[in-house]
């Protein structure tokens, strides 16, 4: 079941659990039990500071994922505030045409008054037929 197995101490990779074994070797060896026992220690003490690694990890990871949350609603709003306002630049061209057509033929309406009234003032008056009238209404866009 070991992974692994070094001077007769076995980890397991998945659980880091240590497996002590007892060996010929080490048997009535007083020295080679405190050393044993020294290496179990340290690869229990190794084996607790990466269970605090992993957990504050897993509390950054999770942490992460609430910016990363909450990052993904603010660009859906913002790509709901961009369609909005995309609307409404459009709705502003079509009023500014429109505006513009209405200029157009609030001139040609004036054009057409003035032609009138000049055509008029030169049948009524042939003396002034090339004498423009004194005031212009035509705006010159």
């Amino acid at each position: 079941m070991a992974d692994t197995e070094t001077n007769g101490v076995a980890t397991n990779e998945k659980d880091r659990e240590v497996e002590i074994f007892s060996s010929p070797d080490h048997r009535g060896d007083g020295d080679g039990e405190a050393k044993l026992k020294q290496k179990t220690e340290a690869l229990v003490q190794e084996n607790d500071e990466l269970k605090d690694q992993v957990s504050q990890l897993k509390s950054e990871m999770e942490s992460l994922k609430w910016e990363g949350s909450e990052m993904m609603q603010r660009l859906e709003e913002m790509e709901s505030e961009l369609e909005e306002a995309e609307e409404n630049k459009k709705t502003l061209d079509s009023i500014a045409s429109r505006a513009g057509e209405l200029e157009i033929e609030s001139s040609s309406s004036r054009l057409e008054l003035w032609l009138d009234q000049w055509w008029c003032g030169s049948r009524a008056s042939p003396s002034s037929s090339s004498v423009l009238p004194q005031r212009s209404l035509v705006k010159v866009v």
